[in-house]
């Protein structure tokens, strides 16, 4: 069971001894390793019996406090018992603090993940966790190797790979396809070992023809102009058709267009003196108004006849 003192520093592999203030007011944590894998040897795996001596070493690890700490690690020095093993002796390590490491593994990742993720610089984030610029450069770049290593989903069109996307990406585009034609899409996904994963479902999808749509949408019909007091007008009018369907509608006040409402479906658009368009409307005067409809591909209808409304 750890004690009160491991379980507060979490740092895993290790426990605390005992701590120790300095003059200064830092504390020191001295460490005893213990993982019972460490004490296997590195190159070939065989567990160590025998003590070849000790070591001490300092690994920096993440701000604790104001005054910080200072780790203090009593680790041993092995003597591997297999005979044909290359390696005669080593030095106990830990995931957390690898063999020749000077800092833990989570400061170098924290120094990653404060560039990579945090928006801070370099020198930023070595000033914060009292590291040099280079060792936070190269956290950087392996963090960064994270998220840009990332195995790539593959995308197929008939049992031909079209795309590599982004493991956490679920939507991709793909081009360069022939117009009225049917296409069979699949997707699979890699690990990181690059192993495969069997393919999705399939998806038929044919493209529609490589020709514009010509014919515009129908006029708005039935266009109605209300005045609603000194400040405002109401609009209605029938909503217009077409086969690929309306996007918008183009509002217009003395051949100038003053709005599009982009709801297709909606038919009634209200004016407001003390909106928007405060400077296209008098008050007391008569406004003559048009609309008419917007088609998918930019294409639009003709214009309702002009209705007018008198503001009072």
């Amino acid at each position: 069971m750890p004690n009160e003192a491991t379980l507060l520093l979490d740092l895993d592999g290790v426990s605390v001894i005992r701590v120790e203030r300095l003059e200064d007011g830092t504390r020191r944590v001295h460490l005893a390793t213990a993982e019972e894998a460490a004490r296997a040897c590195p190159e070939c795996g065989a567990f160590a019996w025998k003590v070849k001596g000790t070591a001490r070493t300092r690994p920096r690890d993440l701000p604790y406090g104001e005054h910080g700490l200072v780790l203090l690690w009593h680790k041993r020095r092995w003597w591997c018992r297999e005979p044909t093993c290359p390696r005669t002796s080593f030095t106990e390590s830990v995931a957390q603090i690898p063999a020749g490491a000077r800092i833990t593994t989570r400061l170098r990742q924290a120094a990653g993940r404060r560039v990579r993720d945090a928006g801070s610089t370099v020198i930023q984030a070595a000033r914060d966790l009292h590291l040099s610029w280079p060792t936070v450069t190269r956290a950087f770049r392996a963090s960064a190797r994270e998220v840009v290593d990332v195995p790539l989903p593959e995308v197929h069109c008939d049992r031909e790979r079209v795309a590599r996307v982004p493991g956490e990406t679920y939507m991709v585009d793909v081009d360069g396809l022939r117009p009225s034609s049917e296409y069979t899409f699949t997707v699979r996904a890699e690990d990181g070992d690059g192993s495969l994963s069997p393919f999705s479902r399939e998806v038929t999808v044919t493209t529609l023809p490589d020709r514009p749509d010509e014919k515009p949408p129908t006029r708005p019909e039935d266009l109605r102009a209300r005045a609603d007091g000194s400040r405002a007008a109401t609009l209605t009018w029938r909503e217009a058709t077409d086969d690929t369907g309306v996007t918008s509608y183009d509002v217009l006040q003395g051949g100038t267009a003053i709005h599009s409402v982009t709801d297709g479906s909606t038919t009634t658009y209200e004016i407001h003196l003390d909106g928007e368009f405060a400077a296209t409307l008098v008050w007391g005067a008569r406004h003559a108004v048009k609309v008419r409809a917007k088609l998918p591909d930019g294409h639009w209808g003709a214009f309702t006849p002009p209705r007018t409304a008198t503001t009072p």
